[in-house]
């Protein structure tokens, strides 16, 4: 412990005339920060579960951005847009971001499955192999009621949007993984005064010593071509090399991002889905991620001097000052694993991180997607269609789950475009940029 506490007093150094990290939960006064807790806010209102948060958005900016994308598209003939097409699944930290987030449909050439270097397609024979010497991973679903433990198989028991926990436990049973969902199984007194958010740490710790490898899924989380393994995915991520020092994994946050800039409250880095692999380094980094903000209290906070190019208003924040923001609002434990694990030179070069969509987190990602609950855009994906999305998608890998192991497409996915509501108006705004288009999205 005070080996890691060493680690984040040293990114926040104290001095007589710091301030006090109980001042850094004072409202910051930046429209664009009041505008994300805004959205907070008004998703709390029909919100059925705490641990449901997503990316902030601007609309306003996304859409001219994307105004200004078509505009250098038509009219450019210097620049080669395919310059900005992925070649690799994965990226490294930092506070740069693209405005306009990808993938933005299934089609999108950038990100996702609309890339072909973003698909999760493993070997027939990768899959034979782990099929015959299957790995011991478990899927772990965290939430703060005790009901979700035990996760009934009828679809009709479930709240709509939460149907891909019912996905999950089937999928787990159909390719002989563990599966956990619902609370710790050991309290966590540390949570006491904590948004729930920080549930998932906890949880974390504790099943990391009976299994090998994790995958942390939120619940508005889902696998879509249910007839591959996870093995693979954890191979791709460099968690089964020996001799690697890959302890983690994690794919980079879909939008929450200013003028290029990432948000400081939200990190680089998308907590919904987090591979885990069973070592000491990653216990440490997961004592680091939930104990953070124990250790921080009491600990004062040098200001950061902000760039002349920072978008925000609020000053950047690095290490505690980032941690105690999240102990009570957004990105909660996001900004906690971001500030301490991803961005912490201790544990940094142990974190693989993919691309969004490559192939998991955002909705539009190749193999597990993140219904996430803010949208830059309805026209490319509309918040209000995620219970109809989910039940559409539960039913549709439910049919693909229904051949045995080894049988059908290995391949077969379920599109999100596929799952939509019917019956949208020639003028709808919702999903006209995405799935009613058969255009590709702007380069």
């Amino acid at each position: 412990m005070a080996h890691l506490l060493g680690v984040l007093l040293l990114v926040v150094p104290s001095s007589p005339s710091a301030l006090l990290l109980r001042d850094g939960l004072h409202e910051d006064p930046d429209p664009w920060v009041q505008n994300c807790e805004d959205q907070e806010l008004a998703r709390n209102a029909s919100r059925r579960d705490e641990l449901d948060y997503g990316p902030c958005f601007d609309e306003e900016e996304v859409k001219i951005a994307m105004r200004g994308a078509q505009f250098v598209g038509r009219n450019s003939s210097s620049k080669d847009p395919s310059s900005k097409i992925a070649t690799s699944m994965f990226t490294e930290v930092d506070i740069l971001c693209d405005t306009i987030p990808r993938p933005l449909s299934d089609r999108d050439e950038r990100l996702g499955a609309g890339n072909p270097a973003c698909r999760y397609e493993p070997s027939e024979e990768d899959l034979r192999h782990y099929a015959e010497k299957p790995a011991d991973i478990a899927i772990v679903i965290p939430s703060n009621y005790d009901k979700d433990s035990n996760v009934s198989d009828d679809p009709s028991d479930h709240y709509p949007l939460f149907l891909g926990v019912l996905t999950w436990k089937k999928y787990a049973r159909y390719h002989g993984y563990a599966f956990y969902s619902g609370p710790p199984a050991k309290s966590c007194p540390e949570l006491e005064g904590r948004h729930p958010a920080w549930t998932k740490p906890c949880m974390a710790m504790g099943l990391i010593k009976k299994h090998k490898y994790l995958i942390m899924v939120d619940r508005d989380t889902t696998v879509i071509k249910p007839r591959l393994r996870l093995e693979p995915l954890f191979a791709m991520a460099g968690l089964m090399d020996k001799h690697a020092k890959k302890v983690l994994a994690v794919a980079e946050e879909w939008g929450s991002c200013k003028k290029g800039v990432r948000s400081p409250l939200s990190g680089d880095v998308n907590t919904g889905i987090v591979l885990v692999k069973q070592s000491p380094a990653a216990e440490e980094a997961l004592a680091s991620w939930f104990y953070g903000p124990t250790w921080c209290k009491g600990v004062t906070a040098e200001p950061i001097a902000r760039p002349g190019w920072w978008p925000f208003q609020g000053e950047p924040c690095q290490g505690c000052s980032c941690i105690t923001r999240g102990i009570y609002k957004w990105s909660f434990d996001q900004i906690g694993f971001y500030a301490s694990v991803a961005d912490n030179n201790t544990f940094r070069s142990m974190v693989t991180v993919f691309r969004p969509g490559c192939p998991i987190n955002s909705p539009f990602a190749d193999f597990i997607p993140h219904l996430v609950s803010g949208t830059p855009t309805k026209a490319a994906y509309d918040v209000n269609h995620r219970e109809v999305i989910s039940t559409n998608l539960h039913a549709c890998n439910s049919k693909l789950m229904d051949s045995k192991p080894g049988q059908g497409n290995p391949y077969e996915r379920c599109s999100i475009c596929d799952a939509l509501p019917e019956g949208f108006h020639p003028h709808s705004d919702s999903w006209s940029l995405s799935c009613r288009s058969h255009s590709r999205a702007p380069r």
